[in-house]
């Protein structure tokens, strides 16, 4: 609304035409926001549990462990 004004050579301030939108009911169309999606493909199976939560390790480096 402001910049149909301001092409028409009026210089209204935010406000007023805040005030005026607001008397006529008219309201701003936002975007709409895309989701967030990570999936790329086919999820593979978990693998097999090898440690058996049995932590301890002897040696370094003997036990690597991940998410």
């Amino acid at each position: 609304m402001r910049a149909a004004l301001g092409r028409q050579k009026f210089s209204l301030s935010e406000k007023v035409v805040q005030r005026l939108m607001r008397q006529e009911c008219l309201v701003v169309a936002a975007k709409k926001r895309l989701k967030y999606g990570s999936y790329l493909g086919e999820i593979s199976p978990a693998p097999d549990n090898l440690i058996n939560h049995d932590f301890q390790a002897a040696a370094p480096n003997e036990k690597w462990l991940t998410d």
